[in-house]
Parts: structure tokens; sequence; C-alpha cells
């Protein structure tokens, strides 16, 4: 694939860049997992109620609440390892002879706990297809199952509360659609030979 030429800018541009997208994408998936913990602790307490930054709501609101922050959350995170992969394309490209046997490793300030667990696991080539999906199709199967739980208030909901059931609704059909594309792209990854240094 012909890769288009990019603006004759500093080096450490583009390297920033890429480490901008490093940072981003650990905080988002970090959020995702706390969030995810909170509302899965929270499914087995009894109750209708649940504390809340401070504040006694109900747990539907509180499910909803989560489900659109966890879609919105998810397709974040899937636009991360979109703009890692053209980051460091594009630095590539820029360092030129420089870049050619350059690896995500070798510039990736912000390794992940995914990213070390395939040292240990001495699968690396498996870990395009295994370590970093499976945490996102797990965060994402429990957002659906979290969504599909909400929709138990529907009948007694109030208007604003079916729109953030709504807006969940479609939040969670976006990230399908994204998460199967990426999927996708994670076998084709998996099937070629290994060309960089990091599976996201």
């Amino acid at each position: 694939m012909t890769v288009p030429p990019v603006p004759d800018v500093r080096d450490s541009w583009y390297y920033a860049r890429f480490q901008a997208v490093g940072r981003a994408q650990a905080r988002y998936l970090l959020t995702s997992f706390v969030i995810s913990a909170y509302t899965v602790a929270l499914s087995f307490t009894t109750g209708s109620t649940a504390p809340f930054l401070g504040l006694i709501l109900p747990k539907s609101i509180v499910a909803a609440g989560a489900v659109v922050v966890l879609g919105v959350l998810l397709l974040a995170v899937l636009g991360t390892f979109l703009a890692a992969d053209q980051a460091f394309t594009e630095l590539q490209t820029h360092l030129g002879d420089r870049g050619k046997a350059l690896k995500m490793h070798h510039v990736d300030q912000h390794p992940s706990i995914m990213d070390f667990l395939s040292y240990v696991s001495d699968f690396q080539r498996w870990g395009a297809l295994v370590l970093y999906p499976v945490p996102v199709v797990a965060v994402s199967t429990w957002t659906a199952a979290l969504w599909l739980g909400s929709l138990n208030a529907w009948p007694l909901a109030d208007g604003w509360l079916k729109g953030m059931l709504v807006l969940g609704g479609m939040l969670i059909i976006a990230v399908v659609f994204r998460l199967v594309v990426y999927l996708g792209g994670r076998w084709t990854l998996f099937r070629a030979p290994r060309r960089k240094g990091r599976p996201g």
C-alpha cells in the first residue's frame, strides 16, 4: 500500500502526537474498566437505589447513565486504535529510511498491561487477536447487558430517562458496528506477518 506524503515538520511533532494517542487510549481504557467494575458490583447489591458521587440515585438512572458513558468511551477507545496506527505510520513515513525498521515498542512511552502480557505469554502474534480485543469485547458485552437490564425501567421511566435509554441503544449499535470492523482488522493482522511492535 502506498503511504501518502506527510508534512515536512519536526520529528518531535509526530512523536508527540503518537504519545498523546497512547496516553488517551490508556485513560479511556482505565475509565471504562472502572465504570464496568462499579456497575458489575452494583448488580449484586439489593435495593433499588445506589450511591453515586455522594448522592443516592435510583439504579435505573445510574445504569442508563453508565451505558451512555461506556458507549462513548468504547467508541473513543476504538478510535484510539485507529489513531495510534495512523500516528505511527506517519512517524515512520516522516523518518524515511530511519523509520523502515521502527516498531511501535521502540517509541511507545505508554505501554499498557496488555503490551507486557504479550511479552511474558510468549505469543506476541496472538496478542493482535486476543490481548487487546478481549477486554474491549468484554466491556462492550457488559455494556449491552447493562442496557438490556435497564430496559426494565422503561414502563415507568420519565421522558428524559427514556431518552437516555434510546441514546444508549444507539451508542451500542455504533459500538457493535465499529467493533466488528476492528475485529476484522485484528484477524487480518493475525493472519499476516507481524509488522509492528504493539497489537493495538
